[in-house]
C-alpha cells in the first residue's frame, strides 16, 4: 500500500493504479481513478489513453480523500476496532 496514492487523492488528483491489493481498495470509487492493467504494454496503452480524456472533480477527490483517510479518520477507525475487542 503506497502512501503516494493517498497523498496524490489528497491533492485532489485522480490516480492511475495498476490492480494491485491496495490501489483496488482505495479506487474502488471511479470517482477517484482509474485501474488499469499493466500486464502488457499494449493493454496498457489502451488503458491510458481510455482513462486521459475523463474529467473528474478535483475537489471531490481532495474532499473524500481527506474525510476516508485523514489521521483523525484513521484514529476513529482503529477506536472503532479497539472498542470492539
Amino acid at each position: 500500500f503506497g502512501m503516494t496514492i493517498l497523498e496524490s487523492l489528497a491533492c485532489g488528483t485522480p490516480v492511475i493504479g495498476s490492480y494491485e491489493p491496495g490501489a483496488q481498495i482505495v479506487l474502488a470509487d471511479a470517482n477517484l481513478g482509474e485501474l488499469v492493467s499493466t500486464s502488457n504494454a499494449e493493454q496498457l496503452a489502451a488503458d491510458l489513453l481510455r482513462t486521459f480524456p475523463k474529467k473528474y472533480d478535483n475537489y471531490l477527490i481532495a474532499d473524500v480523500a481527506k474525510l476516508r483517510y485523514s489521521w483523525g479518520s484513521i484514529v476513529s477507525q482503529y477506536i472503532k476496532i479497539y472498542d470492539s475487542l
